[in-house]
């Protein structure tokens, strides 16, 4: 449609956004409980789309993802961009 925008624009406009708000952000976290910790993702979005499941949205709930998020999986692109929504 005119004026619609590709996924691949999508994505690039997505990673252009969260790149500001990733340098405003201090490397050093202050976290309060209650905390849900995650990590090793490895690219599987059908393990994070459980994780939101079974826990809550991002918006319900308080996550701390420690990396590894994309890598073997299949489906890399899908696990980044979930968690960067």
């Amino acid at each position: 449609a005119k004026g619609s925008m590709t996924e691949k624009e999508d994505i690039k406009l997505l990673c252009h956004f969260v790149n500001d708000i990733f340098l405003k952000e201090s490397f050093v976290l202050e976290v309060q409980p209650p905390l849900l910790l995650a990590g090793n993702l490895m690219g599987c979005a059908e393990q994070l789309n459980y994780i939101f499941d079974r826990f809550g949205e991002p918006s319900a709930s308080q996550y701390l993802f420690l990396g590894n998020h994309v890598s073997i999986g299949k489906r890399s692109i899908d696990t980044l961009v979930l968690l960067l929504l």
